[in-house]
């Protein structure tokens, strides 16, 4: 528990200072995907305080109802992200098929986030269908990038180290949401649960301070 609430807090003040990082360049001139990035990060940080309220809060008041506000900024952030991704594949000849795709996952995302209000663990398939989707997203990314003129110098590039902390972020994530229904049927599965949490908030800590190295990378201009 101790570790849970240190990872909450901690992680709280990194996307605090992430968005005080995206609101001071908010004026200077960048590529378009960083609007999308501030939407993402201005809804982490909702998510940080509605964890913060439930721990103060939850035993007292409707723990559904925080659940079900996190259910729904999760969503959010992932179609912000997906938006992010669309930035980078206007000339990819499969644009068309990827957004039905999109489209037809967040279809089926928003009926499960519907539905869980009555059937709380369906939240779960919700977040395993959007992570799945934006690892492929990074993939195909770093798969067009190593096919095209090394004219990038990466370690100057925003959209370099922001991809990079949705794919490390999301791809250790994956695996934790995955066996979270099997564990429920085991006792002691709070502390776990718990534990698990920990861990994937450290990932998220971790995507959320490349994102501020995406936004430093501003410096270099000729760097997308």
């Amino acid at each position: 528990m101790k570790l849970h609430f240190f990872v909450v807090y901690l992680g709280t003040f990194i996307i605090l200072l992430t968005l005080i990082v995206a609101l001071y360049y908010i004026r200077t001139q960048k590529p378009k995907y960083f609007r999308y990035i501030l939407t993402n990060v201005i809804l982490g940080f909702l998510i940080s305080i509605n964890s913060i309220l439930y721990d103060f809060f939850g035993n007292i008041g409707n723990k559904d109802l925080f659940y079900y506000i996190a259910h729904w900024l999760n969503f959010l952030q992932f179609l912000s992200l997906y938006k992010f991704f669309f930035t980078f594949f206007t000339n990819d000849n499969s644009i068309k098929t990827i957004k039905w795709l999109v489209v037809i996952l967040s279809i089926i995302q928003l009926g499960f986030l519907l539905y869980s209000w009555v059937i709380t663990d369906l939240f779960l398939y919700v977040r395993i269908i959007g992570l799945l989707l934006l690892i492929v997203f990074s993939v195909k990314y770093f798969r067009n990038l190593l096919g095209s003129k090394p004219t990038i110098i990466l370690l100057k590039s925003s959209s370099f180290w922001i991809v990079t902390g949705v794919f490390f972020s999301f791809s250790v994530n994956l695996p934790i949401y995955s066996i979270n229904p099997f564990l429920r049927n085991f006792s002691g599965f709070e502390n776990i649960g718990f534990q698990l949490f920990s861990i994937s908030n450290m990932t998220l800590i971790v995507f959320y301070i490349l994102i501020i190295k995406g936004y430093l990378c501003l410096k270099y201009p000729q760097n997308p």
